[in-house]
C-alpha cells in the first residue's frame, strides 16, 4: 500500500514532507530515510 507522510524528515520515524508512495518510493520536496534532502522527487530504487 501507499504510505503518505506529512511534516519533516526523521530517520527514526521516517517522516517525509510532501508525499511518499510505498510502491514507487517517490519523495517530494524533502528527504528520504537516509536523511538526505531531495528537490522535486526521489526514487528509492536509485537510492
Amino acid at each position: 500500500a501507499s504510505h503518505w507522510y506529512s511534516g519533516c524528515c526523521d530517520r527514526a520515524s521516517r517522516w517525509y514532507s510532501g508525499r511518499y508512495d510505498g510502491a514507487s518510493r517517490w519523495y517530494s520536496g524533502r528527504c528520504d530515510k537516509s536523511s538526505r534532502w531531495y528537490s522535486g522527487h526521489y526514487d528509492g530504487a536509485s537510492r
